[in-house]
């Protein structure tokens, strides 16, 4: 089944990035969803595939599945979905709002994908090794503030970050007991960086000790790397009709690193000092 077709905004009445906060469907030629499922007779390299796909052509939340199995021999699942987030409703906490240049204190315009792969080798048998590797990522840009002792300034923010993870491990499935060994490990980074250029006065609209705050320039920047290392196992059991045995374990090294940078200039005041 395929279900398809083209949408358009007729009229938006109001604001048009309010409407992309509450609603954000986009115009222009949309997969709504597919689906099928393809049975392979002669057994060459597959059984059977079924794929499954959602939301394709701008839509904010988009997904797509796979799933391709050999009976005996393996399985292999892929999933992958994208969700977009935009957010631009006013803040009401600025004393600007109103006028001819307010702005938020705070908005989004992000996109977060994910992709997962997995497979599995002789599935239904009482050993199953299997290989898996996940994805997930974020990016985009929005507006933040920069805080300062009595003002605050909305800025430009970009945001990066994405995470990926690799994996290994065993299923022994037997009648009454099932083991799972694992290993696997990830690599993080995440990046985030906040810059103005040019004279702006912040939400501060009076002056403090007869000086007028203000900001002129500004360029501050954290990123985080990291990777860690996991060994896990699982345990179950059902030694008799009436008891059931759990158990997991998880051992983790993990290794972060940090890195800030902060340059400002500017009218500031530092209220501590006074």
């Amino acid at each position: 089944s395929v279900d398809f077709g083209y949408r358009w905004h007729s009229d938006i009445g109001g604001n048009f990035n309010s409407y992309r906060s509450v609603v954000d469907l986009g115009d222009g030629p949309k997969l709504f969803g597919a689906d099928f499922t393809i049975h392979n007779p002669a057994r060459h390299y597959f059984d059977t595939m079924t794929v499954s796909m959602h939301g394709w052509g701008g839509d904010p939340y988009t997904t797509a599945r796979m799933d391709v199995s050999r009976r005996d021999t393996y399985r292999l699942t892929v999933d992958y979905r994208n969700l977009a987030y935009f957010n631009f409703l006013p803040s009401y906490a600025n004393p600007l709002i109103g006028t001819a240049m307010s702005m938020n204190q705070h908005s989004y315009d992000t996109a977060r994908r994910y992709t997962d792969v997995q497979l599995d080798l002789w599935p239904g048998r009482r050993i199953v090794p299997y290989f898996g590797y996940t994805h997930n990522s974020g990016s985009g840009s929005g507006i933040t503030d920069f805080y300062t002792d009595s003002n605050e300034s909305p800025v430009r923010n970009l945001l990066r970050d994405s995470t990926d993870e690799f994996r290994g491990g065993v299923r022994f499935e037997f009648n009454r007991f099932h083991v799972s060994l694992e290993q696997g490990g990830h690599a993080f980074k995440d990046d985030q960086q906040v810059s103005n250029s040019g004279l702006a006065y912040g939400n501060r609209t009076t002056t403090i000790f007869g000086q007028t705050l203000d900001l002129t320039n500004l360029n501050q920047a954290y990123g985080v790397r990291g990777n860690a290392a996991y060994t896990k196992a699982l345990f179950t059991a059902s030694p008799t009709s009436w008891m059931n045995v759990y158990g997991q374990l998880m051992y983790s090294r993990m290794h972060y690193e940090v890195h800030y940078t902060d340059n400002a200039s500017g009218n500031f005041v530092i209220l501590s000092a006074l």
